[in-house]
């Protein structure tokens, strides 16, 4: 359990409680649990400490919910609010205000911010990957990439100067991951034995039908019978 300067005392222990319940389908749970408790109590829970306390104290499973879908009424708004705000340092925070209090919804700026970078900024090209941007993302990767680690921010850059094409973090990362898919695929079917080819039904079928002829073995320790196939030849 992280530790925080404030304990949480059991009058706010049943006012998270409530709040669960009042705010369960939002994706920003946690963020608004931690505001409105600082806000009542004049704490300093950060989002990370109440996400913690309920998994660890209050049991409660936090919901995984991606959020709202993104209507056509609402993309066409972000693209004129960005117009708009396009100076701001973080045009992202002062959009999700105005559109949720627009259209009665519950975004986070995150989720307008990964809006904006993979779908509705207009200088994205969203045309296939070609192939010598392909080679260029490989080389870039092998050569930079620490661990599991991708700063694919630094990328996406880099490739609109060599290329004059701006591409979304996800489809270079989608590219990236499908690749490492199928190579690490190949290898795993490339290590297996090679599977023995079925046997051809018609001549089990007919062995089958071959006539069997029963041996006996005796002898005064033991008896033993076995049933031989015996193939008779025309």
């Amino acid at each position: 359990m992280p530790q925080n300067n404030t304990l949480i005392t059991p009058q706010i222990d049943d006012t998270i409680k409530k709040l669960v319940k009042e705010l369960e389908l939002l994706p920003d749970l946690v963020e608004r649990i931690s505001e409105k408790v600082n806000e009542q109590y004049a704490t300093n829970f950060t989002p990370r400490f109440i996400r913690q306390y309920l998994k660890d104290k209050l049991k409660i499973k936090i919901p995984q919910n991606r959020g709202e879908p993104f209507t056509e009424q609402i993309d066409n708004s972000i693209k004129e609010l960005m117009k708009e705000l396009s100076y701001s340092s973080n045009p992202y925070a002062q959009i999700i205000e105005k559109i949720n209090q627009q259209y009665n919804t519950h975004y986070t700026s995150k989720q307008i911010r990964q809006r904006w970078i993979s779908k509705l900024d207009a200088d994205l090209c969203l045309n296939p990957l070609d192939d010598e941007e392909k080679s260029f993302i490989i080389q870039w990767v092998e050569s930079t990439q620490r661990g599991d680690r991708i700063n694919w921010k630094k990328l996406i850059p880099l490739m609109k100067t060599k290329f004059h094409k701006l591409r979304s973090e996800n489809m270079v990362k989608n590219y990236w991951n499908l690749r490492k898919r199928s190579i690490i695929k190949s290898k795993v079917e490339s290590g297996n034995p090679r599977k023995r080819s079925k046997r051809n039904p018609k001549s089990k079928a007919k062995d089958e039908q071959q006539p069997q002829i029963k041996v006996e073995f005796k002898n005064r320790h033991y008896q033993t019978e076995r049933t031989i196939t015996h193939l008779l030849r025309t």
